[in-house]
């Protein structure tokens, strides 16, 4: 009587065991899915005049920011700037950063020195950090 119970337990432990691996591994699957979807999220495929799949990576959440973001070329050479440091965030949030710091170091300053030429310089000083972080990062 006892082996019966023994390897019932034994049989129900194992079958458990079984069942914990295989939905560890299907979660661990729809993880790497829902990262790949991520990864796949950033960039957009448009069509050119000759029917090609051009490859565009997405700068911006805001869809109109995005396609000025796309019109200008500097903007290019600052989105392979991200991509080399291995970023996750997009090019608009390093520039509406860099705006930010910028504006409120401009603003501090302002406070503390009534030259305007100060406030100007600490401002766009201010300004190329998010850059400096990421030409740091890439290196």
């Amino acid at each position: 009587m006892d082996f019966i119970i023994v390897s019932a337990g034994i049989f129900f432990v194992s079958l458990i065991i079984i069942e914990l691996i295989l939905f560890s591994y299907r979660n661990l699957e729809t993880i790497r899915r829902a990262q790949l979807r991520k990864r796949m999220r950033k960039y957009t495929f448009e069509e050119d005049s000759l029917g090609e799949i051009i490859k565009k990576r997405k700068l911006s959440d805001i869809p109109f920011l995005d396609r000025i973001l796309n019109i200008i070329p500097l903007f290019s050479g600052l989105d392979r700037l991200i991509l080399q440091a291995n970023t996750s965030e997009p090019l608009s949030f390093y520039i509406f950063l860099s705006f930010l710091l910028g504006g409120l170091s401009a603003l501090g300053c302002q406070f503390y020195f009534d030259n305007t030429s100060i406030t100007v310089c600490a401002g766009l000083f201010a300004m190329t950090f998010p850059w400096l972080y990421l030409m740091d990062k890439r290196a």
